[in-house]
C-alpha cells in the first residue's frame, strides 16, 4: 500500500514537472497604438488628396477638404495639369497604389471598404485626358478629378511666363512647436515652360510626433511611423532622379538623350524625364544647371543638413545601395511584437526605362523586434536605430513625407513667383547664383565661364 502511495506520489510530482516545463510562455503585454489596414489604406489615398497635416488616427466621422490641384468654380472637381495619357494614367496609379497600370486601360475601378470609390475613365471627347469620378465619405466636397493638358485648361501659352521663386533642389526650413527643424527640399518646382503651377517638396530629416507612434512593452520602447506618413510614389521618383542628376550629370543628360522621347506615341515616351517632362525643356535644367546645384550644396552643407550624412558617404551609398525611403506607416503585431515597415527603393537599372534610379522596388520588412531598437524619429546614417530591423544590410534609410508649396504655406496661399510663407531660405538657385528677373524668361543653362 505504501509502494502503491509512493508510486502515486511520484506519477503526480512527475506530471505535475511535466506541465510545468511544458507550459507555454505568456504572450507579451498587449502594446498601444497598433495600426490597422484600413487606416493606412484611407491615409494612403486621403493623404494625397488633402493637406497632409490634415492627418489623424479618428479620421471616420470628419471630413477633410481637397487640395490636389487647382478648383474648378462651380463644381467640386479639381484639375491635375499633366502633359499626356500616359502621365493620368500614372498619377491615377500611385494615387490609389497600382504597380504595372497599362497607361492604355479605358476604364479602371479601385474599390476598398476603409476610402471608397474611384473610379478612371479615359475621355473620348478631348476636352481631357482623363477623370477620376471619386465617392469617398469624408471627401465630400470632391466629385472628380480631371486630369487635362495646358492647352485643355484654357492655356495657349506657359500657366505663368517668366522665371519661378524656387527651382530644383532648393531648401527651405522650418521649425515646429515642438522644436524640432524641418528641411525641405523642392523635387519639382513650378515651371511656366511645361505648365506647373505649384512646386513638389520632401522632408526626410526628421519626423514630427504627430506622424510617430510610440509603441512600448517588455520593458522597451519603439517609435514607428504612422499612416500619416502617405505615399507619394511621384514625389519619391522625383527625389531619386534629382539625387542622381546631382551625383552624376553628364549621365544623367546622356540618359535624357537617349532613352527619352517626346515624340514617341503618348504611351511609350521610353524613360520618363521628371514624371512627365519634355526634352525640348532640357537646356533649363541641363548637366551645367545640375553641376552649379552641387557645387551649391557642397558649399552650403546640405547633404549632412538635409540627409544627415556626409556628401561623400552620401554619394557612395547613392551609387551602391540606391535611395531607401520608409514610404507609409506600420503594422504591428501586438501579441509576438513583430513590426512591418514599408519601403521603397530606387536604383540605377540597366533596361532602357530604368536608368537615371527608375528601377524602383516596393518591399516589405518585418521583424519580431522585442529585442531591437527601432527608432524611426530620425533615420540616416544613425544606423543604431533601424539597422538590425534590416538584417544589417548596410543601407542608409529615410522617413519621406511629401507636400505641395501651396499646402506648405503658413498662410495656405502659393504663388510661383514668391516665397511659401513661414519658412526661412536655406539655399536658394536664383538667390546662390545672383539675382535672378522673377518676370523674365527662365535661365537657360549654360557652362560658367
Amino acid at each position: 500500500m505504501k509502494i502503491h502511495n509512493l508510486a502515486i506520489s511520484i506519477l503526480v510530482m512527475t506530471a505535475t514537472l511535466l506541465a510545468v516545463s511544458c507550459k507555454k510562455t505568456p504572450d507579451p503585454t498587449p502594446v498601444s497604438g497598433q495600426e490597422t489596414d484600413d487606416e493606412q489604406v484611407f491615409w494612403g489615398i486621403v493623404g494625397q488628396l488633402t493637406n497632409p497635416d490634415n492627418y489623424t488616427p479618428d479620421y471616420l466621422d470628419k471630413t477633410f477638404e481637397p487640395t490636389l490641384g487647382t478648383a474648378v468654380e462651380g463644381s467640386y472637381d479639381r484639375e491635375v495639369e499633366t502633359n499626356d495619357q500616359a502621365s493620368a494614367a500614372l498619377r491615377f496609379a500611385n494615387l490609389v497604389g497600382l504597380e504595372n497600370f497599362d497607361p492604355q486601360t479605358a476604364t479602371y475601378t479601385f474599390s476598398h471598404p476603409a476610402v471608397g470609390t474611384l473610379t478612371y475613365t479615359q475621355s473620348k471627347d478631348g476636352s481631357s485626358l482623363a477623370s477620376v469620378k471619386v465617392s469617398i465619405k469624408q471627401m465630400p466636397h470632391l466629385t472628380n478629378i480631371i486630369y487635362r493638358t495646358a492647352k485643355q485648361m484654357g492655356y495657349n501659352a506657359p500657366a505663368f511666363r517668366g522665371a519661378a521663386y524656387y527651382r530644383f533642389g532648393d531648401v527651405i526650413s522650418r521649425t515646429l512647436p515642438e522644436g524640432k527643424t524641418e528641411y525641405w527640399v523642392c523635387v519639382r518646382p513650378a515651371f511656366g515652360p511645361e505648365n506647373k503651377q505649384i512646386s513638389r517638396w520632401i522632408c526626410v530629416n526628421t519626423v514630427p510626433d504627430k506622424f510617430v507612434t510610440n509603441l512600448s512593452g517588455s520593458g522597451r520602447e519603439w517609435y514607428v511611423p504612422n499612416s500619416g506618413i502617405s505615399r507619394d510614389n511621384e514625389n519619391m521618383q522625383n527625389l531619386a532622379e534629382m539625387l542622381y542628376a546631382i551625383a552624376h550629370p553628364d549621365q544623367w543628360e546622356e540618359n535624357v538623350n537617349t532613352y527619352h522621347d517626346d515624340s514617341q506615341a503618348w504611351y511609350n515616351v521610353g524613360m520618363p524625364f521628371f514624371t512627365d517632362f519634355k526634352k525640348t525643356n532640357l537646356d533649363y535644367h541641363n548637366r551645367y544647371f545640375w553641376e552649379r546645384v552641387h557645387r551649391a550644396w557642397t558649399e552650403r552643407g546640405i547633404f549632412r543638413t538635409v540627409f544627415g550624412v556626409d556628401e561623400a558617404d552620401f554619394l557612395r551609398r547613392l551609387d551602391a545601395d540606391g535611395l531607401h525611403l520608409l514610404f507609409r506607416g506600420n503594422r504591428w503585431y501586438a501579441s509576438t511584437y513583430n513590426c512591418t515597415l514599408f519601403e521603397a527603393v530606387y536604383k540605377e537599372g540597366t533596361g532602357d526605362k530604368e536608368h537615371n534610379m527608375h528601377l524602383a522596388e516596393y518591399p516589405t520588412r518585418e521583424q519580431e523586434v522585442s529585442n531591437m531598437v527601432l527608432d524611426c524619429r530620425s533615420m540616416s546614417g544613425n544606423t543604431g536605430n533601424y539597422m538590425r530591423f534590416f538584417n544589417n544590410d548596410g543601407a542608409y534609410r529615410w522617413v519621406i513625407r511629401h507636400s505641395s508649396g501651396a499646402d506648405l504655406a503658413s498662410d495656405h496661399r502659393f504663388h510661383v513667383k514668391y516665397a511659401i510663407s513661414g519658412f526661412t531660405e536655406v539655399y536658394r538657385y536664383n538667390a546662390f547664383y545672383g539675382p535672378v528677373n522673377l518676370d523674365a524668361e527662365p535661365e537657360i543653362t549654360t557652362p560658367d565661364e
